[in-house]
């Protein structure tokens, strides 16, 4: 016995106990059935007869009398074909079986055929079994397909097994069983494939009548299309006129019209040639009417195929393929026909690389407003994008003067195109024209910043006014704004005061740009008139990452600060990362600020958790002790680090 797993042996022990496993059962009747003639008769049966009750195997025992009918025993084939049918897997082989050697098999194994049939899942083996056999079958054995296609459930499946077995099935029946089965939905498709395959071999009149039902079929409406494009020419002119009016209406049969309706165009009445037209208007035929176009694009007479693609260039499902229709067949169309199309494939998203393609390729030969106006259109579209600026930037002189400016704006506002928007605004225009835009391209969100490096590298070749404004205007652009207070602080000395103090109060505002503007007040300080520069330390004390310079200025220039600004400033600045300075500052200037402001500030800064900090005031406490109501004294000196700083500078002093 040869097997994959087992070696050649003649141990029928072994076997007998392979049939007795679940994991091993389909591996014994593989063998048993490689070896059939070899194992001896009586061993082989008490196999099969186990087998047959193994899930696992029982197909595969089916097989095998299938394969073997005449050379098991009556009893025991008979006795296996009634385990079997138990057991849906085993059911398309004994529904065979069964089917094929119907009046060798007694009464109550013929029974079997019946009985599967009305089970759902084995009606349609025994369709295909019946079919495969019919003209070896009783009449009442025969009927049982007629019944099985009046079902719902089951019209699908003898369907397939008369596709399947056309031949074997006399004309009068087949004819009879498709007729009926092209009642029923669920048998159409598989009946409109049957008629697709034997087209010849149906009578015309039934043909026809199969034909016209099946045509209303939404599952079916397809494969009818197709069998009408294919045998056009066999089916009579009323018929043909009548099914391509009904196909028509169907959304899957609308290719397959299309194409019947190219291939014999000059051979349809008017009605049926302006279909296409007629289903162009509709979103779900546009898709399959475009590749026809395509393929047939001589068969249509050429108002009639400009007019179908005019209407299809409107469509997204169908815009690229006419734009590759276009491409393809450039020289073919009308000028007038040809750029009406192409403006409205330029604002569909879905033929924007082949639009492209064509506005590059094919550039010189659209006259001016044309070639102005797709250009614009391709620009609004974001899959577009990237390759209108290659094209722009390398036919520059092309456009108008008027069409580069709106192109720009637009570009401007295109995720990944900025860069190269702006190079191309210094490279290609002159100063007043750059600067124009420029002022405009600062007004937009994602271009700023770039606007504000150019300026900050080209800060003397802008004329001192547009410099001016376009600073202005970029230091309200939070992602700008650290480029632009960079522009400030190196250049603080060229600006004109109102200018430099307008541009100061915008940056200082910006959280990006406040640690520049403060670092800028603190090296300034005495530059800025002072209602400005105290506008400003009150703007950015509020901002943590200027809080160490504002408190530098404060401390390096305290009595030049007014002092009820001077008091709001200390009072704001409780960053941790300036307390210190805060306590240095009330340390140096303890006698000059107000009581409850000192008081105050004192509190303060006890709370936060910092040696330098504690240091400060218990110096403070120290060098002022009576000068500090006891309250707020106490109050300090309950704090452990503070008490613990006050001791040491006590030990110090004696």
């Amino acid at each position: 016995m040869a097997s994959e797993i087992f070696p050649e042996r003649s141990d029928v022990e072994l076997l007998l106990k392979l049939a007795e496993k679940g994991n091993t059962a389909k591996e014994a009747a593989r063998i048993i059935a490689d070896n059939f003639a070899q194992i001896p008769k009586n061993t082989r049966n008490d196999l099969l007869l186990k087998l047959a009750e193994k899930d696992i195997a029982a197909g595969s025992v089916a097989n095998i009398i299938s394969f073997n009918f005449y050379k098991l025993p009556d009893n025991v084939r008979n006795d296996l074909l009634l385990k079997l049918a138990e057991k849906d897997i085993a059911a398309g082989s004994v529904a065979y079986a069964i089917a094929k050697n119907f009046d060798d098999l007694p009464e109550n194994v013929q029974d079997i055929l019946f009985k599967l049939a009305e089970k759902n899942t084995t009606a349609e083996s025994v369709a295909f079994a019946i079919a495969k056999n019919f003209d070896n079958l009783p009449e009442n054995v025969q009927d049982i397909l007629f019944k099985l296609a009046e079902k719902n459930i089951s019209a699908g499946s003898v369907a397939f097994a008369v596709a399947k077995n056309f031949e074997a099935i006399p004309e009068n029946i087949r004819n009879e069983l498709l007729l009926k089965l092209a009642e029923n939905d669920s048998a159409a498709r598989e009946v409109a494939y049957v008629i697709a395959k034997n087209f010849e071999a149906i009578p015309e009149n039934i043909r026809n009548e199969l034909l016209l039902k099946l045509a209303d079929k939404n599952s079916a409406a397809e494969g009818i299309a197709h069998a009408v494009a294919d045998n056009f020419k066999a089916i009579s002119e009323s018929v043909r006129n009548e099914l391509l009016l009904k196909l028509a209406e169907k959304d899957k049969s609308v290719y397959w019209v299309t194409h019947a309706v190219a291939d014999n165009f000059y051979d349809l009445p008017e009605n049926i040639q302006n279909l296409p037209l007629k289903l162009a208007d509709k979103d779900s035929a546009a898709k399959a009417i475009a590749p026809v176009l395509a393929d047939k694009f001589y068969k249509f007479p050429g108002e009639v195929r400009n007019e179908l693609l005019l209407k299809l260039a409107g469509k997204d499902s169908a815009a690229w393929r006419v734009a590759c229709t276009v491409a393809y067949n450039f020289a073919q169309f009308p000028e007038n026909i040809r750029n009406e199309l192409l403006l409205k494939l330029a604002e569909k998203e879905s033929a924007a690389e082949e639009m492209v393609k064509i506005f590059v390729n094919k550039l010189d030969t659209f006259p001016d407003d044309v070639r102005n106006e797709l250009l614009l259109k391709l620009a609004d579209n974001d899959r577009a994008t990237g390759d209108i600026v290659d094209v722009f930037e390398h036919n520059f002189d092309k456009f108008r003067e008027d069409v580069r400016k709106e192109l720009i704006l637009k570009l401007a506002e295109k995720r990944g195109v900025t860069g190269r928007t702006v190079r191309i605004v210094l490279d290609k225009l002159p100063d007043e024209v750059n600067i124009e835009l420029l002022l405009k391209l600062a007004e937009k969100k994602g271009v700023a910043w770039r606007i504000a490096k150019i300026v900050a590298d080209k800060f003397n070749k802008f004329p001192d006014n547009i410099r001016n404004e376009l600073l202005l205007k970029l230091a309200e652009k939070d992602r700008a704004a650290e480029e632009i207070a960079k522009v400030a602080i190196n250049n603080f000395a060229q600006f004109p005061k109102n200018i430099r103090n307008e541009l100061l109060l915008k940056l200082a505002e910006k959280e990006s740009a406040a640690k520049a503007i403060a670092r800028a007040v603190e090296e300034n300080f005495e530059a800025i008139s002072e209602n400005v520069r105290n506008e400003l330390l009150l703007k950015l004390a509020e901002k943590g990452v200027a809080a160490e310079n504002v408190a530098r200025a404060v401390e390096e220039n305290f009595k030049a600060i007014p002092e009820n600004v001077r008091n709001e400033l200390l009072l704001k600045l409780r960053y941790l990362n300036v307390a210190w300075r805060v306590a240095s500052a009330l340390a140096k200037n303890f006698k000059v600020i107000s009581e409850n402001v000192r008081n105050d500030l004192l509190l303060n800064l006890a709370k936060k958790d910092s040696v330098a900090v504690a240091y400060w005031v218990a110096t403070i406490v120290a060098k002022n002790f009576e000068a500090i109501h006891e309250n707020v004294r106490n109050e300090l000196l309950s704090n452990p680090q503070i008490k613990k700083c006050y001791d040491d500078y006590m030990k110090q002093k004696i």
